[in-house]
């Protein structure tokens, strides 16, 4: 998958209950715990893509030896976050350096900001989980 959360969501059941393989690299649509619950359920094989984040296995590693706490900090241009629900929070026009308008779980951000917090997701799920991991 390559296209976005809601094809996940729209289509990944379907091709899990067909025996396939499902290779996800919009890992926020697991944001949904139910979605997630479905597509593990549903056959096949689901393997989440680490895509832009190198590392996750030693994320995944520090996970088992105690991690505790994890803060995914995402800096963007403002015009990457036009047309999202970043423009209730903030003018992004008005931006001219680092600015924090988000703060909360990767599960939030996930489902707040679909084309914007996959890898913020994906660090959740290759660590602490999309609850316990904190996204500025």
């Amino acid at each position: 998958e390559c296209a976005s959360q809601q094809a996940v969501a729209q289509y990944g059941e379907a091709v899990l209950a067909r025996g396939w393989h499902l290779a996800v690299i919009s890992t926020g649509a697991l944001a949904d715990s139910e979605l997630e619950q479905r597509l593990r359920q549903a056959g096949g094989k689901l393997t989440l893509l680490a895509g832009a984040v190198a590392g996750i296995d030693g994320l995944a590693a520090a996970k088992e030896g105690g991690l505790e706490r994890v803060t995914y900090r995402s800096r963007k241009s403002p015009a990457s976050w036009r047309g999202s629900y970043a423009e209730q929070l903030i003018d992004l026009s008005a931006v001219n350096e680092a600015k924090i308008f988000f703060e909360g779980s990767a599960r939030e951000a996930a489902r707040l900001f679909p084309a914007n917090a996959n890898v913020a997701a994906t660090v959740a799920l290759g660590g602490i989980g999309l609850d316990a991991t904190r996204v500025q």
